[in-house]
């Protein structure tokens, strides 16, 4: 954790490591940050509105509408092929049944997941997979990596 008044750089993922990361993440059935960083990046939201996303956002809808914590601006989102189909093959392999029940809510099941929790596995996953990054990791490397991926695609 940075001290207050510390300037700190966040970095993207390459995008081949992206899809190794959730591939491997779902394959080690460690679903919950597989779900995270493939909305986080698909979506390009910001982790106060991440946590907030319930299955049924994803899956019944073709778009689903936020309105972002941070700017209070209304912002609807189209659902990518790919994300709906992961999170379709987790909601199986969990045997998910009510789909309106919030994504990352704590072991608890009271709350959502803490954002600084969520930095603190994201290292932890760079890590463990062996993902060499050229800055630091934080949920704000999900937006990076997918403007990283819209600027190469274009």
């Amino acid at each position: 954790m940075s001290k207050q008044g510390q300037i700190t750089t966040t970095t993207y993922i390459d995008w081949n490591d992206f899809i190794s990361i959730i591939t491997r993440l779902e394959k080690d059935e460690n679903y919950k940050f597989c779900l995270l960083i493939s909305i986080g990046v698909f979506t390009g939201l910001r982790i106060s509105d991440l946590l907030t996303l319930r299955y049924s956002d994803i899956l019944r809808k073709e778009t689903f509408s936020i309105q972002e914590k941070k700017t209070k601006k209304q912002r609807s989102i189209k659902v990518n092929k790919d994300l709906k189909e992961i999170v379709a093959r987790i909601v199986q392999k969990t045997k998910m049944k009510d789909l309106n029940e919030q994504i990352f809510i704590n072991k608890y099941g009271t709350k959502p997941i803490d954002k600084s929790y969520v930095n603190v596995k994201l290292k932890e996953i760079m890590i463990k997979y062996r993902i060499k990054l050229d800055g630091n990791v934080s949920t704000h490397t999900f937006r990076k990596t997918l403007g990283r991926r819209v600027m190469e695609v274009n």
